[in-house]
């Protein structure tokens, strides 16, 4: 998860670079890359990723505000999933 810029420029496109390496240096497991600004959004990654378990790995030079947003932002997607199960 990366703060990301909403025109999708270069800093997005290196994000998605990056995941992709990870996948490939993790023998091709499902990797995504997500943001708080622009597209995919974390919520969109998440519902779009299979499996019980995600690791999600903020890219941010400090933790401060935009982690806690993350976390809030996947507390939040547990529990409308849980409402729906």
């Amino acid at each position: 998860v990366a703060h990301g810029g909403g025109d999708g420029g270069q800093a997005n496109r290196e994000v998605a670079a990056r995941a992709a390496r990870v996948a490939l240096r993790l023998g091709g497991a499902e990797v995504c890359c997500a943001f708080l600004s622009g597209s995919p959004s974390l919520d969109d990654a998440l519902t779009a990723t299979h499996g019980s378990r995600r690791l999600i790995i903020p890219l941010f030079m400090a933790e401060g505000f935009f982690v806690s947003r993350v976390r809030a932002l996947v507390e939040a997607w547990r529990s409308a999933r849980a409402s729906r199960a």
